[in-house]
C-alpha cells in the first residue's frame, strides 16, 4: 500500500511541475519548485534521491501514459530534469518498451562505451542517431559517417563530427 501511494505522490509531483524528492517514513512528501529547498525542507531527502531516481526508472519503463513515462526521463523543466542516474539510464534504455522514452534516455547518457553499442546495433533508428549525437569518438564517428547502412545515421555521424572538430576550444 505504502509503495501505491509512493508512486501517486510521484505522478502527481512530475504532473503539477514541482519536484519530488521522497518520502520519509512518517510519509511526509518533499515538493518544491527548487532542487535546494526541496533537500532542506527535508532531512531524509537526500538519503532518498536514490529512491527517487529509481521511482523515475520504473515510471518511464511501466507508466501506461506515454506523457508520464516520457516526463520521468525529461522532466518537466530546466529545474526538475527527470532522471539523471547513468545506471538508472541505461536500464530504462536497455529494457524500456517505449522508444520516445528509450531516445530520451540516451540522450542523457555519457557512457561512451554503451552509447557506441547502441549507435552500431539498437534495434531502433531513433535511439541509434541520439547515441551518434552523444558520442566523442571522432574514429568512430567517421566510421558511422562513412559505413552504417541507415542514412539517418551517417547524416547524424557526420554532423556531429563537424560539429566537434569544428568547435572553438574553449
Amino acid at each position: 500500500m505504502r509503495m501505491k501511494r509512493f508512486v501517486v505522490m510521484a505522478s502527481l509531483a512530475l504532473a503539477g511541475g514541482g519536484m519530488f524528492v521522497g518520502c520519509a517514513e512518517s510519509k511526509t512528501c518533499c515538493v518544491a519548485k527548487e532542487p535546494e529547498a526541496a533537500l532542506a525542507a527535508s532531512p531524509v531527502a537526500a538519503k532518498e534521491t536514490l529512491t527517487s531516481q529509481k521511482l523515475l526508472a520504473d515510471l518511464a519503463k511501466n507508466a501506461g501514459d506515454a506523457e508520464v513515462r516520457y516526463r520521468a526521463i525529461k522532466g518537466v523543466d530546466m529545474f526538475h530534469t527527470g532522471l539523471t542516474n547513468q545506471a538508472l539510464l541505461a536500464d530504462v534504455v536497455k529494457n524500456a518498451q517505449d522508444p520516445v522514452v528509450r531516445a530520451e534516455a540516451v540522450a542523457k547518457l555519457t557512457d561512451q562505451v554503451l552509447l557506441a553499442e547502441l549507435a552500431k546495433n539498437d534495434k531502433d533508428l531513433e535511439v541509434r542517431r541520439t547515441a551518434v549525437q552523444q558520442l566523442t569518438d571522432h574514429a568512430l564517428l567517421a566510421e558511422l559517417a562513412k559505413n552504417d547502412k541507415a542514412p539517418e545515421v551517417r547524416r547524424a555521424a557526420v554532423i556531429t563530427l563537424v560539429e566537434q572538430i569544428t568547435q572553438p576550444t574553449q
